[in-house]
């Protein structure tokens, strides 16, 4: 009985040998893995003293364990934010919930008095039958910047779509091109709150002018990635009056090549458009009074030699524009006795900075006569240099003759 007793006893000791080595293996194993943790980790008992300090939580806290041991955890945190940490300790007790995460956000110090943002992340748990702390820290200041950084973006983004004077959308490429977003700033552009053009199932054709709505469907046909299209047209506001508006947009496609969004922005262009179409008829009106008084108006781009006229020029002196573009053109239908003294009035009124009065006869292509007045003024640039001459020219050879035949009638009435 006793050498029974005796191998039952030298087995039990084996035994519990045994299972002390598995248990100091699996705390060796346990202190490895969170030393070897990036997160900080800190074990505190209830009353939040520490009794665990990872290496992550060492450099994170600029702290050695051995310095921390046995001190409250608050000291990991400013001293305006102590409370709170012993608020979320006290609150993970009451919850009274093992192995349950709590995730907070706040600032803590380190050693050297730097504060930062931290993530904690607590839980309660029971190591040998007793509760603790299970505290999880982690550095959030470059998530924090970039937060920062995406909330100024967003802001500035917000702001310009705000006060921009293009209206930025996005419309479905199919059907009537339904509107699913539209910029803020179009109630001040256009007059429409945004939800009552994203609302709307048919903007387009019950909002384009009636002459332009056809421009608009054929700029659907575009189907392909990066089809582009710069559209002008009439659009009906609020009050029934239209607008001209300018839209550019362009398709986006999916990966298979087929569109599935319409990118675009509108302008208002509508005193652009309305001034084009004064200018337009102030032209038409002066080309006319032109034409009436047989008058051209001409410019001389001096650096360049070439000359733009106004006017039929085809009309008062007999050549077309492409023969005249240029001032050696120009000067070649001189009257060959006149062609030296044409040439010393514009040299003279570039020296002098004087005004160009001359009168000279031309050559037409039929070798007919005719005499010219010329007169111009100089335009110069921000530095006082000459850069051009306009001015106008006039068909004054009736003027002429009836100069020459007056003295003559006179003669022979005598």
């Amino acid at each position: 009985l006793v050498v029974i007793a005796l191998a039952v006893w030298l087995s039990f000791i084996r035994h519990t040998r045994t299972i002390r080595k598995q248990v100091e293996s699996s705390i060796a194993e346990a202190k490895c893995i969170i030393n070897c943790s990036a997160d900080g980790i800190i074990t505190t008992d209830v009353s939040g003293v520490i009794t665990r300090f990872n290496l992550a939580a060492e450099t994170l806290f600029a702290y050695k364990e051995a310095n921390v041991i046995g001190e409250s955890i608050l000291i990991l945190f400013p001293e305006e934010k102590q409370e709170e940490c012993a608020r979320i300790l006290e609150a993970t007790v009451k919850d009274n919930n093992e192995n349950m995460l709590h995730s907070h956000e706040l600032m803590a110090n380190n050693a050297d008095g730097k504060v930062f943002p931290l993530n904690l992340t607590v839980s309660l748990v029971k190591e040998q039958g007793e509760p603790v702390f299970q505290i999880m820290c982690r550095d959030i200041s470059a998530r924090k910047v970039a937060e920062l950084s995406s909330q100024k973006s967003q802001r500035m983004m917000e702001f310009l779509l705000q006060t921009s004077p293009v209206v930025f959308y996005t419309c479905n490429p199919d059907g009537n091109l339904p509107i699913i977003f539209v910029s803020p700033n179009v109630e001040k552009v256009l007059g429409y709150k945004p939800e009552e053009i994203t609302s709307a199932s048919a903007f387009w054709p019950r909002h384009i002018h009636p002459d332009d709505i056809e421009l608009v469907h054929s700029s659907r046909l575009q189907k392909h990635k990066g089809d582009h299209a710069e559209l002008e047209y009439r659009l009906k506001l609020p009050d029934g009056s239209y607008r001209w508006i300018a839209d550019n947009r362009v398709t986006v496609t999916d990966d298979d090549g087929q569109p599935n969004l319409m990118v675009g922005c509108w302008t208002d262009i509508h005193d652009k458009k309305v001034a084009e179409d004064a200018l337009v008829e102030k032209q038409d009106h002066l080309r006319i009074s032109l034409k009436c008084a047989k008058l051209l108006t001409w410019e001389w781009h001096i650096n360049s030699g070439k000359i733009t006229w106004f006017g039929n020029l085809r009309e008062t002196l007999g050549f077309d524009h492409e023969r005249l573009a240029y001032f050696d053109g120009f000067s070649a239908i001189a009257h060959p006795e006149d062609v030296d003294d044409l040439q010393l009035a514009f040299k003279h009124c570039l020296i002098q900075d004087e005004s160009l009065d001359h009168e000279y006869r031309v050559v037409g292509p039929d070798k007919s006569v005719r005499w010219i007045h010329l007169a111009g003024e100089l335009i110069n640039d921000d530095t006082g240099s000459p850069v051009k001459m306009a001015g106008i020219l006039s068909d004054i050879t009736s003027r002429k003759q009836l100069r020459v035949a007056t003295p003559v009638a006179k003669r022979q009435a005598v």
